[in-house]
């Protein structure tokens, strides 16, 4: 009877928690909805040549706004489906290097809006391994738009990737705010976001740096950061060189 009471109340527990994982997934995909229906009449309202100087401005602000909200709410439903365990990886054969300098021209307007120049330096033209290209894009994207995010204007973003027959290593270098030592340690954890005034004016939710910790992790590697106030920041990535026969 008391192993039965004890599984009933797992069972309760087990509902009650997908339960509560519908509901926000169908929460969050409603409000990607809602975005992505005010931005695209936003979006051709700012194309009036008509509208004067002043005008494009609020509306190219709001167009920006309801884009990194869309991020923000994408990047929960993608934490969700890890937090739950439901997340797995589709390995593909992929140019390391074209998919970096890719991501690099995707996010080269961001960075031009604060006058950032954004400089890749790959060790090497090509080089093919297994990752989930997908989830590879996220990661690149997080640490390449964080660096923008808080970098002063008018300075550098320094891509580094470095290659070898068992690894590869991925460094984004900015010359941004920083972060503090008691920050660095919390960096990786639920939902952190430093305290520090520009945080207090960046829409995020905090979870970008840990859905990357956990897509490195997914790829068997690991993250770290190094980083000094008012210097910069560098955060690297390292993972081992995979191969697979086939798709997946």
């Amino acid at each position: 009877m008391f192993l039965y009471f004890l599984y009933y109340i797992n069972r309760l527990k087990q509902e009650h928690t997908e339960e509560k994982v519908r509901f926000f997934t169908n929460t969050a995909h409603d409000i990607r909805t809602s975005l992505t229906l005010i931005k695209a009449p936003v979006e051709e309202l700012s194309k009036e040549k008509k509208l004067n100087r002043i005008w494009k401005y609020y509306l190219n602000l709001a167009i920006e706004q309801a884009r990194q909200l869309t991020s923000v709410v994408t990047q929960l439903m993608d934490f969700q489906k890890v937090d739950v365990g439901k997340e797995h990886l589709l390995l593909s054969m992929t140019d390391i290097v074209k998919l970096v300098s890719y991501r690099r021209i995707m996010l080269a307007s961001f960075a031009k809006s604060k006058n950032i120049e954004l400089v890749f330096v790959p060790d090497r033209e090509s080089y093919i391994t297994a990752v989930d290209e997908s989830k590879m894009e996220k990661i690149i994207d997080n640490l390449i738009s964080n660096a923008i995010k808080y970098s002063i204007n008018n300075s550098q973003i320094r891509i580094e990737l470095r290659c070898d027959d068992k690894k590869w290593t991925l460094q984004v270098k900015d010359n941004g705010i920083g972060i503090s030592k008691k920050a660095q340690r919390q960096l990786f954890k639920e939902f952190y976001r430093g305290d520090n005034a520009i945080n207090s004016k960046v829409v995020g939710s905090g979870i970008g740096l840990l859905l990357v910790k956990n897509y490195v992790t997914m790829h068997s590697g690991n993250i770290s950061c190094s980083s000094q106030e008012n210097v910069g920041s560098t955060f690297q990535v390292v993972i081992p060189f995979k191969s697979i026969s086939g798709s997946q």
